[in-house]
């Protein structure tokens, strides 16, 4: 079952890799009705109401987004493979390096003043986005450090620390990104206290949820910092707070998008079919 809305052409294609029958329902109701009798879930639009009938056939859902977080299901305990996509990666970290520098040289306010150029940055939320990202500051002289779930220094990295050792080092970086999922141990991750021990030039630049920043504390702070940047905020109320940039939930979207959205599906399912390794499946701990 195909959840969102593919192009002929594309659905065509899909019909040469397999013989399973390729429905795309256009209600709610539909998508119930298919989900009872099928083996794969492409999308995630009525994914949540589908899963509570408790679809017996099913054994693989693809996500359309990098993550699972926002989707309101627990996946960990269903007993499906589930993966996502990661191929915008590198357009979101070239979205949220355009937004860090538009903080620095004040391009969001012509009355903010410039700051210091970067020379460290703490990268929040190391995957596939917060990797792309340290590449591409690393390959601008900036010193990278990154903070992932789990110890242990990735590749091109100069340091890697568990979340909770990254609450306590802010002090010591002037640039961050965070590209943090929301989800119960990460919502209010840039807290009060954090954010008051940040330097005046230090700049936060989040293309994760909104709310993993703390947004009721946030406005106090604002005017002690460098400034914040975020990819459509959660919140309408800071697009009246100074040293705030807003890109509009953009990061991920670009012209080829679609394009690379249906070659990727099609070789996913045509690894499903052939019994091979799916490409990003995603690990619940």
């Amino acid at each position: 079952m195909y959840t969102h809305t593919p192009s002929e052409e594309h659905l065509a294609r899909l019909a040469k890799i397999t013989d399973l029958p390729i429905v795309v329902p256009t209600s709610e109701s539909e998508a119930r009705q298919a989900c009872r009798e099928s083996v794969a879930f492409l999308g995630h639009r009525y994914l949540r109401q589908c899963l509570e009938t408790r679809p017996s056939e099913l054994r693989w859902i693809q996500l359309l987004g990098g993550g699972v977080d926002h989707i309101g299901v627990d996946f960990g305990r269903l007993p499906y493979v589930v993966t996502r996509t990661t191929f915008a990666s590198g357009v979101i970290a070239w979205h949220a390096f355009a937004l860090l520098l538009s903080l620095v040289r004040g391009l969001h306010d012509q009355a903010a003043p410039l700051l210091p150029l970067p020379r460290k940055a703490m990268i929040i939320g190391y995957g596939e986005i917060g990797a792309a990202l340290g590449q591409r500051l690393q390959r601008n002289g900036i010193e990278v450090h990154g903070v992932r779930r789990s110890a242990g220094a990735p590749r091109r990295v100069a340091t890697a620390f568990t979340r909770g050792t990254g609450r306590t080092i802010s002090r010591r970086w002037m640039r961050f990104s965070s590209a943090l999922p929301l989800n119960d141990a990460t919502e209010g991750f840039f807290g009060a206290d954090c954010l008051a021990r940040l330097k005046a030039t230090a700049v936060l630049v989040v293309v994760g949820r909104a709310r993993t920043v703390d947004l009721v504390a946030l406005p106090e702070m604002l005017p002690r910092i460098g400034g914040v940047a975020f990819d459509a905020p959660d919140s309408p109320n800071l697009e009246a707070c100074p040293n705030v940039l807003i890109s509009p939930w953009n990061a991920g979207r670009y012209p080829e998008r679609a394009a690379d959205t249906e070659q990727f599906m099609e070789a996913q399912l045509a690894r499903f079919v052939a019994g091979e390794r799916l490409e990003n499946v995603v690990r619940f701990n």
